[in-house]
């Protein structure tokens, strides 16, 4: 063997061990990337927001799962089962057959969805200390929080839509929705006080033919409708999109499915309301999160795959206006790279004129924010082959209470998941976090460079590395940097299957201006 080959399988066997090591754990004896992570090399499968929930419950054993969610920021926004008693997670499992699905029939564990087209389980976790016996079933390739869905609007108003539209004087043509089914894609839709009546059929919860609700007596929606699945409790934002429907097209037949319950949930529910119900139209007004930016996702597929069967698929484009970035990561000190938590701030994202520190400002009221961070990198959660798939840079997302390296130590907020490197592919680019603010406070928001390349992607060495940052605020919330809703500041905020082939996507304006356009 030559020396020069020699020197190249000796570097390709370092190159293997060292990656053995990161998907092992630490066997090799390396560090782990998440203090939550050490002392099992197992828990490298699992979202460390979750681990550190599990910490906070362990830490202090009197905390409902609800409290200790409020004392951690960053899960917020986790989703619960109807119960409310247990955080909902999605598995990941490369290989998932029913010998599999067998394995999580632990103490504190129900299943709630299984996917085997998506390989995906959603389990009810009421015992978070269960997490390393998931973590620990062979098949397991990634366990992640089911966040809550983002409604893209909700409350009560006495729809103007059918005059807007001019869809009022449509039934004198024979025109008004007959013989079409109309799926609903949201929350809820028979869980509240609003909505149920006492002699609302079926029960809260259940399956079957909706009857007898407020909105059914008062004629604002069809005496019937189909409920296909509407297990868990929301705001009932669904029955408020039927009622739209039911003024514009009083003719349609209605059905519906949640939405909730993660993006799996989701993507079967649009399956369902097409083969179940025999939805021709669909509608949702729901995104989540965790839905990538740069290919399609579990949903998107799904809605795209309701297109191609002849369904006109319409989803709502959000109401996050121009509040999001789109811009190519440039490092603050190109010059030093590292690969340290918590981050001494020489390896951040640049803002513009070297400032690694944006801020962000609540009002008076104080309010939240919700920052999605992802970048052109591939999702190990949509093709699962360990080893093969998965993001090759590591980016993570910090908010500071001070535009200085110290406060890394104690953020206000942070989301520091594992991805990989060039030699190893790992985990999805997603970064999330929850935060809310106090009155007339201002935080701090930096992304840091982990590992990878810090330009150019490793798949195509022409393609630049991009990021989004997507902000879904509630209240007086101040991005610096977008300081106007037009296409002059900001970035795009529609992702995920709003964007999918064949949808339409669906933008709001006032009423008024559908009615009388401005020329």
């Amino acid at each position: 063997m030559s020396l020069n080959l020699r020197a190249r399988v000796l570097s390709a066997a370092a190159a293997v061990c060292l990656a053995l090591g990161v998907v092992a754990g630490y066997a090799q004896g390396l560090p782990p990337k998440l203090p939550e992570q050490a002392g099992d090399p197992n828990l490298v499968k699992v979202d460390s927001k979750l681990l550190r929930l599990a910490e906070a419950l362990r830490a202090k054993p009197t905390l409902t799962l609800r409290e200790a969610t409020k004392q951690q920021p960053e899960s917020a926004m986790f989703a619960f089962d109807a119960t409310q008693k247990a955080v909902l997670v999605e598995v990941i499992c490369p290989t998932l057959d029913d010998t599999v699905l067998r394995k999580f029939a632990l103490p504190g564990i129900e299943v709630v969805g299984y996917y085997p087209q998506y390989k995906r389980v959603t389990l009810a976790v009421s015992d978070l200390g269960e997490l390393k016996a998931i973590a620990a079933i062979p098949e397991v390739g990634m366990v992640i929080p089911v966040y809550k869905p983002w409604v893209a609007s909700q409350g009560a108003a006495d729809s103007r839509a059918d005059r807007a539209l001019k869809a009022n004087g449509l039934p004198i043509f024979g025109i008004d929705g007959s013989g079409v089914m109309v799926g609903v894609l949201s929350d809820s839709f028979a869980w509240t006080s609003s909505v149920r009546d006492s002699d609302t059929l079926p029960g809260a919860g259940l399956a079957g033919v909706l009857t007898n609700t407020k909105p059914q007596k008062s004629d604002d929606l069809p005496t019937t409708v189909a409920i296909v699945r509407d297990d868990l409790p929301g705001n009932d934002e669904g029955a408020a999109m039927g009622e739209l429907i039911h003024d514009v097209a009083p003719g349609a037949s209605l059905a519906f499915h949640t939405a909730a319950g993660g993006e799996a949930q989701m993507a079967e529910g649009i399956a369902r309301l097409q083969s179940e119900a025999g939805a021709k139209v669909i509608v949702d007004d729901v995104i989540y999160f965790r839905e990538p930016m740069y290919q399609d996702g579990i949903v998107a597929q799904a809605a795209a795959q309701a297109v191609r069967n002849g369904v006109v698929y319409f989803s709502a484009a959000g109401n996050s206006a121009n509040l999001a970035f789109r811009t190519n990561y440039r490092d603050v000190n190109r010059r030093k790279s590292e690969a340290k938590i918590p981050p001494t701030g020489a390896d951040l994202h640049d803002w513009g004129g070297g400032n690694p520190y944006l801020p962000i400002r609540f009002g008076p009221g104080g309010g939240s924010v919700t920052v999605v961070l992802q970048w052109n990198q591939p999702f190990y959660s949509l093709n699962p082959v360990p080893g093969k798939s998965g993001s090759r840079i590591d980016l993570d997302m910090y908010l500071l209470n001070a535009p200085e390296a110290a406060s890394f130590v104690t953020p206000l907020a942070e989301s520091r998941e594992g991805q990989g490197t060039n030699y190893l592919p790992l985990g999805d680019p997603v970064e999330i976090f929850t935060y809310t603010g106090s009155s007339n406070q201002t935080a701090f928001l930096a992304v840091d460079h982990y590992q990878g390349s810090t330009t150019k992607i490793p798949q195509d060495k022409r393609t630049p590395l991009e990021m989004r940052l997507v902000f879904f605020v509630m209240g007086d919330v101040q991005i610096q940097g977008i300081s106007g809703s037009t296409s002059a500041y900001g970035g795009p905020t529609m992702y995920g299957h709003v964007l999918a082939d064949g949808v339409i996507s669906v933008a709001a304006v006032p009423w008024w201006e559908a009615l009388y356009p401005v020329l």
